[in-house]
């Protein structure tokens, strides 16, 4: 740091104060304004801090905290004047706040920035003073309470007390802690909430004591002062303290713990038990000041660097792994009391990260800081020494490459060396080194500027040049300032007010800095080339992308400057409301480098063009305004958009005129405005690529109103595929469209359709026009074609559609859709496929119709019916017949045909057991069976089963006898005895179902019923099970009618018969029965014939023959009766030798039947015969 010598510089607020009667404030030039104590009251101490809000009027910000008394050791009061600055001066108000000190001398007055206020007093203690607006019931609006003792602390007798002398005090107001220095190095740190009271959080007793410090407590001396440090999220230091010979010990947050991490360093000039006593000093980020009054002299202490000597020690775990270099510079100070020091200028910003900003790149963007002494003598400014400035006074005595250049390279690192020779050899405006320009370029490209930028990584390997991580780190602290920030606000939108950026000069000084930078860069183009070509053609590639983003982002700022002294309001106002909502949020950033940034650019230039259609020499000299300070913002396409937009707004105007004057088509001036269509559509297409979706939709929209379809059609379609030339869109909807994907590729193809959708609009207007359709149908963009499909299937327009000879509307109706049209995905994909098998219908394509049919008949990816499967199979049946022997293998056709046949007969069965299945009594069932029941049905309803499946989960758990006959018919399975035991089930329902009068018609409508159904199947109705299950039954039920035992007691329930007057069943009924259910007679007979000859039970007794017997004679007379009626054939021999054999078993009258007679049977056998002998 260097000094000059004692001018009077402006020091923002401050304040005079002396151990007298008036106090004198100043504020810049403006005139003194006072306030007069009374004649026995001193002001012992004095603070400006922050007013409390809400307590005050608004325009008193600060408040003046006094403390008096009536002499120096005797405190009074404590009192409170307010401070507000206007534009003319200072006002101080009367506030008619004080609080007695009952004695205690209260010094060192600090504020927080909330306005609470904190005093030490001469009792040792620390107080704080509050004041509020209002009386309360406890408390008067201003006073004085202890924060450091218990509330009755003041109640103990004085030595029971044992609170050490308070040497300084320090608030954090970052950190909201209140850190209190007492005698023995006592360190008491106190949280300071916003409001309550403060709570003691740690102490730290003594430092010496502690390992590994490298002095004793005789060469340090106690601490003397405090200074909280700036938050640095890049270190953790917290606190600073400085002791009597002038060492400085920073510690960390050792809070709830009694000892801290810390770092000593000695006094400049060395330590040692020599060393002048220090009685005050000031630190701000980084730079300490040091005063020694008995010596006169103070110390100011710079920011600290790498370095390979040592001027530190260190102590605790957190010694750093390398040494650190501080420079210092003395300054003569005036005998007298200890000077009082303080920094001029603003704080030193801080990063987004809240890290405070290495001193190589702040030098570059702001002025060097100054800082003020005030002593005995007068007023001393110290102005800081930069790294760059200490640069140039090192060229400006030696060689770029002197040692003590390549000193400083070591210190500073390569990179930050660089940014140094870098900010002089461009000229910042901050770095005052005109006489250094031409030794910091050699500087830059020479050596020192090509040593790697990672150290860690040998030259050897290529390692990037420090020069260009300098180039990129110097451009970024250009613009830091403006790079972040948005560049309209929505509140500045809706206000009066200028441009934020540019209001406050960041923009401007932007500008300074890059414009010297850029020339720069582009004097010595070849020098970047050249450094660059020993290492990597890399390094030159990217010095000349730095280049490029240099001018884009001195093009983006003179852009938006442009547009401010246009009125940037005005041209928002214009621009469309989704560019207003794009502007509120763009930062400058996203001017520079992002898409929406180049879109809202061309947007804002488009409404200032606009805003000035008509006066042609205003419109190009924006356009060559833009050109020269903008180019990047007014291409050549935008050119050619104009010119568009121009030919465009001549067609409506004559298009207008014509319509007034309701002109003939055959006007000559219609060729005028074709011409003008056309040369418009010309003129976009050749900049497709740059044309904006808004845009494009308000050139269709004019199109559309022009009836100039064909531009629509050929424009819209040209911008969808020049703004996707990868074709990302193609690859997202062949990824099937994942909703939740927020990609480069979405993007692409949320674009394209929004084109797409032009074309399809333009479409509905010329509807009628099928040349419209046809240009659109010519299109080999793919994505398209599914636009355009669904816009057909959406109208209902399914005619038109299948009548396209389009090379992708096949694989539109087989793909999976995303494209909807508000339906649900299953039924608009079964719609499509639908429309699928009918175009190959259409097509002659009856093979690959039948194969879509089946597949819709057995997938599962739509809600189908039953029904509705069926009918596909049906279909898919025909159209497999339909297909042409030579237009497939014949063997495979046969057996796609009969697998197709095979599952429609299938499925027919399932159509069987659900119409059996759903008429079920579940009324006295649970709700498991009720739950199980709904489920089968459903599933009967929705899917195709095989018969198997059929069987064992519905016909035979829900005892579906007739469809289990029938799936054993459909399969063609062979096993006897569950056909029996089927059709005895069935004999059984319908006896217990019914009374007993009707129970044998009941079984006879079941008999004739499942035959019919079934065909007499000879697989589930066959006679030789059936017809002895008959017999039995009219046996049995002849038996209970006349109070015999059942021949099969247990199996039907016959009480009830036993009160019948005689059997209701006729003689013959079982064979006849048959007979009329078209049962082969001849099988009938001859099972009939088998049961009396081979006389099983119940047929082995005279009862049981005597009983079938007239069963054979009805049976012959009627059979033949059939016979002779219909000509069918009839076997007369086999029968008549049958009927003359039993016509001898009944003749021995040994076989009776109780309710038939014996001689009319006879008669009956007799004239049967008699008929046979004379017809055969």
């Amino acid at each position: 740091m260097y000094h000059g010598g004692k001018p009077t510089v402006p020091l923002g607020l401050c304040a005079w104060v002396r151990a007298v009667q008036s106090l004198k404030l100043t504020h810049r030039h403006t005139a003194f304004e006072y306030h007069e104590l009374s004649v026995d009251e001193v002001i012992l101490a004095a603070g400006l801090v922050r007013a409390r809000p809400g307590v005050f009027i608004a325009g008193i910000e600060h408040v003046l905290v006094l403390s008096t008394g009536p002499t120096a050791v005797d405190g009074r009061r404590v009192l409170l004047l307010g401070v507000e600055v206007t534009a003319q001066g200072l006002k101080l108000y009367e506030t008619g706040m004080s609080a007695p000190t009952n004695g205690v001398v209260m010094r060192e007055l600090r504020g927080t920035d909330t306005g609470r206020v904190f005093c030490v007093g001469s009792d040792n203690c620390v107080h704080e003073l509050v004041y509020q607006a209002h009386d309360s019931w406890f408390y008067s609006r201003c006073y004085l309470q202890n924060v450091t003792q218990p509330r009755l602390a003041n109640l103990v007798p004085t030595f029971f007390k044992a609170d050490k002398r308070i040497v300084h005090t320090a608030l954090d107001n970052a950190r909201r802690l209140l850190y209190v220095l007492r005698d023995g190095d006592q360190i008491d740190v106190y949280s300071v909430p916003l409001r309550g009271a403060l709570a003691h959080t740690g102490s730290m007793y003594g430092v010496v004591r502690q390992a590994g410090l490298l002095h004793s407590h005789a060469e340090v001396g106690p601490m003397v002062w405090l200074a909280p440090t700036e938050p640095d999220t890049r270190s953790s230091v917290c606190l600073v303290a400085v002791t009597s010979r002038g060492f400085r010990i920073y510690f960390d947050d050792f809070q709830r713990r009694a000892w801290a991490q810390l770092v000593v360093r000695a006094p400049p000039g060395g330590a040692g038990g020599m060393a002048p006593l220090c009685s005050s000093a000031y630190y701000a980020k980084g730079v300490c000041l040091l005063a020694f009054p008995a010596q006169q002299t103070l110390y100011g202490i710079g920011a600290s660097t790498p370095a390979t000597g040592a001027m530190l020690t260190y102590a605790g775990a957190s010694t750093p792994a390398g040494a650190w270099q501080e420079a210092s510079t003395r300054v003569a100070l005036g005998a007298g009391a200890a000077p009082v020091m303080a920094e001029a200028a603003p704080a030193v910003p801080s990063d987004a990260t809240g890290a405070t900003l290495r001193p190589c790149a702040l030098q570059t963007t702001t002025p060097p800081r100054v800082f003020l002494v005030l002593d005995a003598s007068g007023l001393t400014e110290l102005v800081e020494r930069r790294p760059a400035d200490v640069l140039a006074g090192l060229l400006g005595g030696g060689g770029a490459n002197a040692p003590p250049v390549v000193d400083f390279f070591t210190r500073y690192g390569p990179v930050e060396g660089a940014l140094c020779a870098l900010a002089i050899a461009a000229g910042n405006t901050h770095v005052d080194a005109r006489d250094a320009v031409a030794q910091a370029i050699r500087v830059f490209f020479g050596p020192l500027g090509a040593w790697p930028a990672e150290q860690r990584v040998s030259s050897a390997l290529l390692a990037k040049p420090a020069r260009l991580e300098a180039l990129a780190y110097y451009a970024a602290t250009l613009v830091r300032g403006v790079w972040s920030e948005r560049l309209a606000p929505p509140a500045w939108l809706g206000g009066t007010d200028a441009l934020p950026l540019v209001r406050d000069g960041r923009l401007a000084a932007a500008i300074a800095q890059l414009t010297p930078l850029l020339a720069f860069m582009q004097r010595h183009t070849q020098l970047f080339e050249r450094a660059d070509d020993s290492r990597s053609p890399a390094d030159g590639a990217e010095a000349a992308q730095l280049q490029a983003l240099v001018q884009r982002t001195l093009e983006a700022a003179h852009f938006v400057h442009f547009l401010a002294d246009h009125d940037l309001r005005a041209i928002a106002r214009a621009a469309p409301a989704e560019t207003r909502t794009k502007l509120g949020a763009l930062r400058f950033a996203d001017l520079v480098a992002s898409a929406d940034g180049r879109a809202v650019a061309n947007d804002l230039v488009t409404a200032l063009i606009e805003s000035q259609s008509g006066a042609r020499a205003s419109v190009d000299a924006i356009a060559d305004a833009l050109q020269a300070r903008c180019g990047a913002f007014c291409s050549a396409d935008d050119v050619r958009q104009y010119k568009a937009s121009e030919c465009l707004r001549n067609a409506s105007a004559l298009d207008a005129r014509l319509r007034a004057e309701r002109a003939g088509e055959r006007d000559e001036r219609r060729a005028a405005l074709d011409e003008d269509l056309a040369q418009s559509l010309r003129l976009l297409l050749a900049g497709a690529a740059q044309l904006p979706l808004d845009k494009l939709e308000h050139v269709c929209a004019t199109y559309r109103a022009l009836g100039f379809t064909r531009g629509v059609v050929s424009l819209a379609l040209a911008c969808a595929r020049a703004a996707d030339p990868s074709d990302a869109a193609v690859a997202f909807r062949a990824a099937g469209c994942p909703a939740d994907e927020r990609s480069p590729r979405a993007v692409a193809y949320a674009a394209r359709r929004r084109a797409y959708t032009l074309v399809v609009d333009a479409l509905d207007d010329a509807a009628e026009h099928a040349n419209a359709l046809e240009a659109a149908a010519a299109s080999d963009d793919a994505l398209f074609h599914e636009e355009l499909y669904t816009w057909l299937v959406a109208r209902g327009d399914t005619a038109r559609l299948l009548d396209l000879a389009t090379p992708f509307l096949v694989d539109f109706l087989a793909g999976t859709p995303v494209l909807l049209n508000g339906e649900a995905p299953d039924a608009y994909e079964r719609r499509l496929r639908d429309l699928l098998w009918q175009l190959h219908v259409r097509r002659g394509a009856c093979l690959a119709a039948a194969e879509v049919l089946d597949a819709l008949a057995h997938t599962d990816a739509y809600a189908l019916r039953l029904s509705e499967r069926i009918e596909y199979l049906a279909l898919a049946v025909g159209n497999a017949k339909s297909v042409r022997p030579d237009a497939a293998h014949v063997a495979d056709l046969v057996a796609f045909g009969t697998q197709l046949e095979e599952d429609l007969e299938v499925a027919q069965v399932q159509a069987k057991v659900l119409a059996a299945l759903r008429p079920l009594d579940t009324l006295d069932w649970d709700g498991a069976e009720r739950a199980r029941f709904a489920e089968t049905a459903a599933q009967l309803d929705s899917t195709l089963l095989d018969l198997t499946t059929l069987y064992r989960d519905v016909a035979e758990p829900f005892g579906l006898l007739e469809e289990q006959l029938l799936i054993i018919h459909t399969a063609q399975y062979q096993d006897a005895e569950l056909v029996a035991a089927l059709w005895y089930a069935m004999i059984a329902r319908e006896h217990s179902g019914s009374a007993p009068d009707y129970a044998f018609q009941a079984v006879a409508a079941l008999v004739t019923d499942v035959f019919t159904r079934l065909g007499a199947s000879e697989t589930a109705c066959p006679v030789d099970i059936v017809l002895p299950l008959l017999e039995q039954y009219a046996f049995d039920t002849a038996c209970a009618v006349a109070g015999a035992p059942s021949s099969a007691p247990g199996a039907l329930d016959w009480h009830a018969f036993s009160a019948l007057p005689a059997s209701p069943v006729p003689v013959g009924w079982a064979p006849l029965v048959l007979l009329g259910a078209r049962a082969p007679p001849d099988a009938v007979f001859d099972v009939l014939s088998a049961l009396v000859t081979t006389a099983p039970a119940p047929w082995n007794t005279d009862a049981g023959v005597g009983f079938l017997l007239p069963d054979l004679a009805e049976y012959a007379a009627q059979w033949l009766d059939r016979a002779l009626a219909s000509g069918a054939a009839f076997p007369a021999h086999h029968v008549e030798a049958a009927l003359s054999e039993y016509v001898l078993k009944l003749s021995t009258r040994t076989f009776l039947r109780a309710d038939d007679d014996l001689e009319r049977r006879l008669a009956q056998m007799h004239a049967t015969l008699q008929r046979i002998k004379r017809t055969y």
